[in-house]
């Protein structure tokens, strides 16, 4: 059984990496609300959040299963083990694969 510190750590990464997909979307528009910047920020922004959210797809669909593997496929692996738990065990009210 998993100690409760890994429990949280599973449960707050997934948190984390939708706070930095989503963090384009508020910090840029904001600089242009206080009117620090001009409406560039806002257009950097967008593109930055849709830079973020290919990049997420893309490590999404690599193939992990390869013999000799490729720089790519290491980091989606890397990324892989430190968001997916690999055994199912029970935390808190759920179960975690």
């Amino acid at each position: 059984m998993p100690s409760h510190s890994s429990c949280l750590f599973t449960q707050i990464v997934p948190g984390l990496i939708d706070f930095f997909r989503v963090l384009p979307l508020i910090a840029f528009p904001l600089v242009y609300i206080l009117g620090v910047g001009d409406e560039k920020w806002v257009v950097i922004g967008v593109f930055s959040f849709f830079g973020i959210l290919l990049l997420f797809s893309v490590m999404a669909i690599l193939p992990t299963g390869a013999a000799k593997p490729g720089c790519l496929e290491k980091v989606t692996r890397y990324v892989a083990n430190l968001t997916l738990p690999t055994q199912k065990y029970f935390c808190g009210n759920f179960f975690f694969f």
